[in-house]
């Protein structure tokens, strides 16, 4: 590959930047949505269990038809902080993406983003009305555990302390697996806005740029999916899917970039990786980042990503 021209290398240089400036946006928006589906989660935690230590201690005076109504008011509440901050969070992931293809090209003086048009957000509306039905079901299983918390002790079979203690740990004070649940939820939301609203911006931009592809770059997560791994570095046409092993069996699978909703939902949940613009002229060399022995001692599974590419390479 020539040697590039001192204005080409410059050229190079902004783009990568630019690129590492574009994730470090999108793990703030990941961070930030972390900080406020807890913070609802908490403040929900505390209003129904406030709710309750407000009642009697005597359980045989505590009345179901009264209380749940409230509770219901609560969660209801819940939901619709939830899937406010969902919504916000999806509209900031789907401008990040854009911005993935739009900000590297001009930091090296490509200028595309006034060039082409608005991108399709019916699929980012589409997006929203699933997290927010996913955050309801989540939402509403919580109150069928909170509900018969509640009735345990309408019938006496605990005590008020116990049921305070019950509702908290079900929204997540003492236990983690509401939160946990929920940041799935919306944190693969975010990873698809993001990947769908880069992925159109790219194929809107080939039209102007023929020789852009894409680069699959891997999460740098230590407990990452191995097939993933693999794939770090690939580069494909942009019309052209990105091909990741098995990981059962030979075979492999195809996705047109990270989280690809047609892709298996195993390929898909809490998924890290992500795909970026790449230009040939710049002499960006292929290939993925080297494991280190550190990720290795700490997951040996990447043994098997490095397998993968090495043969891939020679084939």
């Amino acid at each position: 590959m020539a040697k590039l021209t001192p204005e080409e290398e410059a050229a190079r240089r902004a783009f990568l930047a630019a690129q590492r400036q574009n994730l470090r946006q999108r793990a703030g928006l990941l961070a930030a949505t972390d900080v406020a589906v807890r913070k609802r989660l908490q403040e929900a935690s505390l209003a129904i269990a406030g709710m309750l230590a407000q009642q009697p201690a005597d359980w045989r005076v505590w009345q179901l038809g009264a209380i749940q109504p409230q509770v219901k008011q609560l969660i209801d509440a819940l939901n619709g902080d939830l899937a406010t901050a969902a919504e916000d969070a999806l509209d900031g992931a789907w401008n990040v993406g854009v911005a993935a293809v739009d900000a590297p090209l001009a930091s090296a003086g490509i200028h595309v983003d006034w060039r082409l048009p608005m991108l399709d957000t019916s699929v980012l509306a589409a997006l929203k009305s699933f997290t927010a039905g996913r955050i309801q079901d989540l939402s509403s299983a919580a109150l069928g555990r909170i509900d018969r918390a509640i009735g345990l002790t309408v019938l006496g079979a605990q005590t008020h302390t116990e049921a305070v203690r019950a509702v908290r740990a079900e929204l997540g004070e003492k236990n983690a697996a509401t939160l946990r649940r929920a940041r799935t939820i919306v944190h693969t939301s975010l990873g698809e806005a993001y990947a769908l609203a880069q992925q159109q911006r790219l194929e809107q931009s080939a039209e102007l740029l023929p020789d852009l592809k894409k680069q699959w770059r891997r999460s740098g997560k230590v407990h990452s999916r191995w097939n993933h791994d693999a794939a770090d570095g690939q580069v494909v046409d942009l019309d052209k899917p990105f091909e990741l092993p098995a990981i059962r069996g030979n075979g492999t699978v195809k996705l047109m970039h990270p989280h690809d909703p047609k892709a298996p939902a195993a390929e898909i949940i809490n998924c890290g990786c992500t795909a970026r613009p790449w230009m040939d002229r710049w002499g960006l060399p292929p290939g993925g980042t080297p494991f280190t022995d550190r990720e290795i001692q700490l997951n040996p599974m990447k043994k098997l990503a490095q397998a993968w590419m090495a043969g891939r390479a020679q084939s």
